[in-house]
């Protein structure tokens, strides 16, 4: 795919959770439907425009997801089905429209580990309150 950000690739990140799993998501749906079909692409899956693929190496646990859990907490309509505000991991591919809103990627630090970043958006989050 064609790239024409100033953002390296691949590239170490920490992001929300909600955000990579919600393209994994639409993606599963794609497929059910007929489309992304691997038997026709080699076994590789075929990016939409604004499809990445994230390797999660680590992803963080926090108050929000237990309570969302417990049926205290509703998430908003728009949310992924699944649990889990942030991760952390590798950008492998995006397709050729891929349009990130700067809070919604962290460089990691360098010197912090990619387990460590995991739980960095919801707490620089908080702190920023």
């Amino acid at each position: 795919p064609s790239w024409s950000s100033p953002l390296p690739s691949p590239s170490s990140l920490s992001l929300p959770r909600r955000a990579a799993r919600a393209r994994t998501a639409a993606g599963k749906q794609r497929r059910r439907r007929g489309g992304g079909d691997r038997a026709r692409t080699g076994g590789r899956e075929v990016l939409e425009e604004r499809d990445v693929v994230v390797k999660v190496s680590a992803a963080g646990v926090n108050r929000a997801d237990t309570v969302q859990h417990q049926g205290r907490y509703p998430a908003p309509p728009s949310a992924s089905p699944y649990s889990g505000l942030e991760c952390s991991g590798t950008i492998l591919a995006f397709g050729p429209n891929v349009v990130v809103l700067a809070g919604q990627l962290l460089s990691v630090p360098e010197g912090v580990s990619l387990t460590d970043a995991a739980g960095l958006p919801e707490d620089v989050a908080r702190l920023l309150k």
